[in-house]
């Protein structure tokens, strides 16, 4: 597989089924969870027990319902961070004022001592280029460079990258998204050199610009220099193919399939099989019991941290 676009659809239809199955999951367990108030009695016997008793129906439920609301979890921290680190290695910079036009498209410039050229933005995406680029790159190099960007804003590919990584991370029962999230950056960066040879800048452009940025980081959303690139701007037609490991893919089938049967399982469970106010207090002697645990953990970190200060 060498085309970025298909790798993306890939991935977004095993996203579908990581969120089927956890959509599945979660309605079975909401289906089974109830917020009826519990008897005194029953209240007072639960309080009696150190750790909650639960059946298999119940385990099953709660189970069913942990990994979703784990999925959620992840996929929030995902784009927390993401967002969060775009916006930070943006601040990093200092911004000219308004749009230059270079090699006819508009740009932002920043400031910097290093060559520099990315692509940030979600919804709109700009090319952004530093002032050591623009001082030090030839012609025909800040050509090329501003092609290979503009290649990523007009696809969107900021967002496209941001939504693949974010699948990658919440849905930690498909392991072969992460290996597809990590192939599609590099297939992006492949694409894009491609379009910035067929804009006319060549590939001794293309490739001579690239080694004047080297290892220094083309911004977030780029993999700097590989030996794929590096073998496509040499003309090597087997460049970026790829196939997805079948153990992955295995792994990650027979994974969703599990939750798909968990659940057709649990469907089988009474309406409110699991009364979560009753067993939130058969947790309470064991609450009541690491509580002096955590209160001394906390007390004693905190007088750590005050003596190193």
């Amino acid at each position: 597989m060498t085309s970025a676009r298909r790798l993306y659809r890939v991935q977004l239809a095993f996203g579908g089924l990581g969120l089927a199955a956890a959509g599945t999951g979660a309605v079975v367990a909401l289906s089974a969870f109830s917020l009826a108030p519990p008897s005194a009695g029953a209240l007072t016997s639960a309080c009696s027990r150190w750790l909650p008793g639960v059946g298999g129906w119940q385990l099953l439920v709660l189970s069913l319902g942990a990994a979703a609301t784990i999925v959620l979890a992840l996929a929030l921290r995902s784009a927390w961070r993401q967002l969060s680190n775009s916006r930070r290695y943006l601040r990093a910079f200092m911004l000219e004022p308004g749009l230059v036009k270079v090699a006819g498209e508009a740009c932002r410039v920043v400031e910097s001592p290093s060559p520099l050229a990315f692509c940030a933005g979600y919804l709109h995406p700009r090319v952004f280029l530093s002032t050591a680029s623009l001082r030090l790159l030839r012609d025909d190099e800040l050509r090329a460079v501003v092609a290979h960007e503009v290649y990523h804003a007009r696809r969107f590919d900021p967002l496209r990258l941001f939504f693949a990584r974010v699948l990658a991370d919440a849905f930690f029962f498909l392991p072969v998204l992460r290996r597809m999230s990590e192939r599609y950056t590099l297939l992006c960066e492949l694409a894009a050199d491609r379009a910035a040879m067929e804009t006319g800048s060549g590939r001794s452009s293309v490739a001579s610009a690239l080694l004047r940025f080297g290892d220094e980081g083309t911004g977030e959303f780029a993999v700097g220099i590989s030996a794929e690139r590096v073998d496509s701007l040499l003309g090597d037609t087997r460049a970026g193919r790829w196939q997805i490991p079948p153990r992955l893919l295995g792994a990650s089938v027979l994974s969703a399939a599990g939750i798909f049967g968990a659940a057709l399982v649990g469907q089988s469970a009474a309406q409110g099989a699991v009364n979560l106010p009753l067993l939130l207090a058969q947790s309470c002697m064991l609450s009541m019991a690491l509580g002096p645990i955590v209160v001394a953990f906390s007390a004693v970190t905190l007088i750590r941290r005050a003596r190193r200060a």
